[in-house]
């Protein structure tokens, strides 16, 4: 599903207007999204570490983020994490951006819904590589709880 088809994506959108941004705000999203890009093109673990990175600092110390933009950027950010899990294989760096992904997708009711949405797919895929990555989850109703436990009954494989 492409991520445009969520209405707050669209890139026509008001919601994704970055001059909604606080400066400090819009220099925190460029910086990430130009190391998106170059992870992209670079496809290098330490590429998308970075680019996860900034992704993390970008979202977590917004002050002002349109909506559509937040959804982007906590979309990226669990590219970042599926890209070094299902390219590189690295499960330790890729569990905080796919975590906090899943994490931020439940709690701001973006997920899970069924694949009904971008965010939703990328829920189940993001659970679905967490779980390759030993992760188990408690099942609570029809959702996935939000938080991973590791260690003792619920750890590692």
């Amino acid at each position: 599903m492409d991520p445009w088809d969520d209405p707050d994506m669209n890139p026509d959108n008001e919601r994704m207007n970055i001059g909604d941004m606080a400066p400090e705000d819009q220099a925190r999203f460029i910086a990430f999204m130009n190391a998106f890009n170059a992870a992209r093109e670079k496809d290098t673990p330490a590429a998308w570490i970075k680019a996860g990175d900034l992704g993390l600092s970008a979202y977590r110390d917004r002050l002002s983020m349109p909506i559509g933009l937040e959804k982007l950027v906590v979309l990226q950010v669990s590219w970042c994490g599926v890209n070094l899990w299902d390219d590189h294989h690295i499960g330790p760096e890729s569990d905080p951006y796919m975590v906090f992904a899943m994490e931020e997708i439940v709690a701001r009711g973006w997920g899970p819904d069924g694949n009904k949405s971008p965010l939703g797919v990328q829920h189940q895929y993001v659970l679905a590589c967490l779980a390759e990555n030993g992760y188990i989850f408690e099942r609570s109703g029809d959702k996935y709880g939000p938080r991973p436990q590791r260690g003792g009954l619920f750890g590692r494989r």
